[in-house]
């Protein structure tokens, strides 16, 4: 019995001895490793100053993937970091540009593709200021990608670019108080990178945050006192114009009404015919059916028949007519009163 048992033991151990000789023929297991860096999600062009910029998301997403051995991953990280419309284009897309990270990549910088030239890239990095609610952090960060962004447009350096940044950081500021505390820090310290600056200015708001909170406090006031002061005018000039309108309005009615009761007043066609006589045959003797006299007289001034102008009864005109004559008649009496007696 026990020979037996000494026998198997010396098969078992040959074949273990084999199985340690022997090559292994096992698949190699793919390993992949996480990313230690968060992507944020790309949904097209930025509309908010958080949303990340396309150039900048593509060109670190390509360094990445490019530093990942297995391309198996590339599409499904991509696809993981992509929402909204930018996911949506690449879904809906040709099933070629999904084969490889590289060429969702490329579609991506075709589609959103900033169309800025250099110029008007310059031109919002100078318009830029600080923004209501945004921090000196926030701010300096945002002037900080647009210098990047002119920087890869260009494929150079901006000249100056530190002392361009600070002067561009201290004008945009919107606290009165802080710009000048700063600008004060500017020459003290004299030329200095930008990044340097801000640190310094960091450290200055973390050292005076009594006076970093005054400033907020007088700048949310003022900017209540300026809103409200232009809500007050704009209310006042909507209450002029709806007076004028009302005016408009009542003098448009009134002379309606008066129009409309007043039979001396016609319409344009009808006075311009009504300041001749009706004659068929002006001009050609009385009593050929068109006489002068009598009831084909026609007025003038109201267009009646039967008298003339000057004894027309209507108040606009008869009524001015008398008082000529009157005032005539009372010079001539004051001119013969005055002239000697022979």
């Amino acid at each position: 019995m026990s020979e037996e048992l000494k026998e198997q033991i010396e098969a078992l151990q040959q074949k273990l001895a084999a199985m340690e000789t022997k090559p292994s023929q096992a698949t190699p297991s793919v390993v992949y490793m996480k990313s230690d860096r968060k992507f944020s999600k790309f949904g097209g062009r930025p509309v908010k100053e958080s949303d990340p910029i396309v150039d900048e998301w593509i060109a670190d997403m390509r360094d990445y993937i490019r530093s990942v051995p297995s391309k198996d991953s590339h599409v499904g990280f991509i696809m993981d970091h992509l929402t909204g419309n930018a996911k949506t284009e690449i879904r809906l897309g040709p099933n070629e540009q999904r084969e490889s990270g590289e060429q969702i990549l490329n579609a991506l910088e075709q589609l959103y593709h900033s169309k800025d030239t250099i110029t008007q890239l310059q031109q919002k990095f100078y318009q830029r200021d600080q923004q209501q609610g945004e921090t000196l952090e926030s701010y300096s960060l945002a002037l900080m990608t647009m210098v990047d962004q002119i920087t890869r447009r260009s494929g150079k350096e901006m000249p100056e670019k530190d002392k361009v940044l600070i002067e561009r950081f201290i004008d945009g500021i919107k606290d009165q108080h802080l710009r000048q505390e700063l600008r004060r820090i500017s020459l003290e310290k004299g030329p200095m990178p930008f990044l340097e600056f801000r640190h310094t200015m960091l450290r200055w708001i973390e050292d005076n945050p009594s006076q970093t909170e005054k400033s907020v406090h007088k700048t949310s006031a003022s900017e209540f006192s300026e809103l409200m002061s232009v809500m007050k005018k704009q209310q006042e000039l909507l209450e002029k114009q709806q007076e004028q309108i009302d005016y408009l309005t009542t003098l448009t009615s009134n002379r309606g009404s008066r129009d409309g009761n007043d039979p001396r007043r016609t319409s344009g066609r009808s006075r311009s015919f009504s300041r001749y006589p009706r004659y068929s045959n002006r001009g050609r003797g009385v009593g050929r059916g068109n006489s002068y006299g009598g009831n084909n007289m026609q007025c003038y001034n109201c267009g009646g028949r039967g008298h003339k102008a000057s004894d027309c009864p209507s108040d606009d005109f008869g009524g001015k007519k008398s008082n000529e004559n009157e005032a005539r008649s009372q010079q001539k009496t004051g001119q013969s009163n005055d002239r000697p007696s022979r």
